[in-house]
């Protein structure tokens, strides 16, 4: 998938701040093992959450790139498509040994960034109910609890939403 391959407007292929580096995701590269993992821990208590099925939805994908300790390295990966004038976002993973250090946080205002450009207005995420740690995330990101436009997920949790700053 391209990040032009969502609906409107193209997504950048790449995306710079001080701490991280979106760089799109090659669906037909071979996938790290942690990225199954993660998409359990990503659904929580729901059937899994595939990267792969946000991929062939068209939804736009990057590989969370930053300096660690190590070096560079891939510290996770997201996807989100926009629906209208809202990022919703259907996957975010950081690799437990990367996790607390800000990429995550980092990773999504980059991402809302480009969002705002495209023309969002909003944001919005199905937080799993049984994945306490997703929903004080988004918390901390200043996403809201409340209801969200969107189709119907057959997955159980909050939808959390907040808007866009210029």
């Amino acid at each position: 998938m391209s990040p032009a391959a969502s609906s409107g407007p193209a997504w950048p292929a790449r995306l710079r701040s001080r701490s991280v580096a979106l760089s799109t995701l090659d669906p037909t590269a071979a996938l790290p093992d942690w990225i199954e993992a993660a998409g359990l821990d990503v659904a929580g208590a729901a059937p899994p959450c595939l990267l792969t099925d946000a991929v062939a939805r068209g939804d736009a994908a990057y590989w969370i790139r930053a300096t660690t300790p190590q070096g560079r390295a891939v510290v996770g990966a997201l996807a989100a498509q926009l629906d209208g004038d809202a990022l919703l976002w259907s996957w975010l993973a950081v690799q437990p040994p990367y996790r607390a250090y800000g990429f995550g946080a980092a990773a999504v205002a980059l991402l809302e960034r480009a969002a705002a450009r495209l023309g969002a207005t909003r944001a919005a995420v199905l937080a799993p109910a049984a994945n306490g740690i997703a929903l004080y995330f988004w918390l901390r990101l200043g996403y809201a609890a409340g209801r969200a436009r969107r189709r119907r997920s057959p997955r159980d949790g909050t939808w959390m939403s907040r808007t866009l700053g210029p």
